[in-house]
């Protein structure tokens, strides 16, 4: 019961704070704050779990994870994107938080982190079905944008671009053992996305670097044994 209440309460500040600061957004600000009930739910006694802790970077792969992470912000910039405003930047913060503590916490949690009956089944899966999974369920949140009166042509390439980067994230979540890295990468490709939504070919481009890049991080992380932040 008090985790209801205390979602009841976020969700209640989270949709209040969208609606005063950028109505437009809450078509796809609400629903993304809505998960936030399925990770309190299933989480609240393994916080931990969440990887919210301060990455574990070594050597040059370490840059190598860093730079990978601003490739798409950088073809954003290059294809006629800007930096957003300081309002609608902070605003956008929220669901990348939230995004990132479902897609790459709870989703790619440790062995036996979950209660619930899918994400139990989740935790016990390899790395690279983990990371598969949670990038096609990433990319099917962003078929919401539809909501928001964008048109189909535009909403499927923003929907392949979020599998792509996905399964970066993922791979930069378990190389790091950390949800940081990946949520500010995420947070960079949101606030830098051109406001007419243009899928350019360097977008195209960057996203395919990125989804090779998650793939070939991910093959060495397999065998490295998953564990929580110390």
């Amino acid at each position: 019961m008090l985790a209801f209440a205390v979602w009841a309460v976020l969700y209640g500040l989270s949709y209040s704070v969208s609606k005063l600061l950028f109505p437009t957004a809450l078509p796809y600000i609400t629903p993304c704050y809505a998960v936030l009930l399925i990770s309190w739910l299933g989480y609240r006694q393994r916080l931990r779990a969440f990887r919210l802790c301060l990455p574990v970077l070594r050597g040059w792969s370490g840059v190598l994870v860093m730079l990978l992470l601003l490739l798409l912000p950088a073809a954003n910039l290059l294809s006629g994107g800007s930096f957003a405003s300081g309002k609608t930047a902070v605003l956008m913060l929220g669901p990348v938080i939230v995004e990132e503590i479902f897609f790459r916490g709870v989703l790619l949690a440790e062995p036996g982190t979950a209660g619930i009956p899918f994400l139990a089944w989740m935790t016990e899966q390899p790395v690279f079905v983990k990371a598969i999974i949670s990038s096609g369920l990433f990319a099917v949140c962003h078929a919401a944008n539809v909501t928001g009166g964008e048109e189909w042509i535009k909403v499927v390439p923003q929907i392949t671009c979020a599998f792509c980067a996905g399964m970066l994230f993922a791979a930069v979540t378990f190389r790091t053992n950390s949800l940081i890295p990946a949520a500010a990468g995420h947070f960079l490709v949101n606030v830098t996305a051109s406001e007419s939504n243009v899928f350019s070919v360097l977008i195209a481009a960057g996203s395919v670097i990125c989804l090779a890049a998650g793939i070939s991080l991910l093959r060495p992380a397999g065998h490295l044994r998953e564990g929580n932040c110390s």
